[in-house]
């Protein structure tokens, strides 16, 4: 199953409740950037005390969404996956 995460603009604190417990559960991120992802991946881990041992992350945008829907295939239908957008939600 793929959720689509909207991240905060600006201020970290301003993440869900149910996005920080979606990250949690996450097997697999898709990030329109992994760098930014990592960042505030980072920070939560810091504040809230969170961790994702286990994570694994794809750069997944504009650039390249079909080359690596290709190249993930079936994993879709049993991971559980995040799309971290930078910033806002993606229309």
């Amino acid at each position: 199953m793929i959720t689509f995460i909207p991240t905060p603009i600006g201020n970290p604190q301003d993440i869900t409740l149910r996005a920080m417990k979606l990250f949690e559960k996450a097997a697999l991120f898709l990030c329109e950037d992994t760098r930014q992802t990592k960042k505030l991946l980072r920070l939560l881990e810091e504040r809230f005390d969170m961790r994702y041992p286990d994570a694994i992350f794809y750069s997944f945008n504009e650039h390249n969404g079909q080359e690596r829907l290709a190249e993930l295939g079936n994993t879709f239908t049993d991971k559980e996956i995040v799309y971290v957008s930078d910033a806002g939600m993606p229309v």
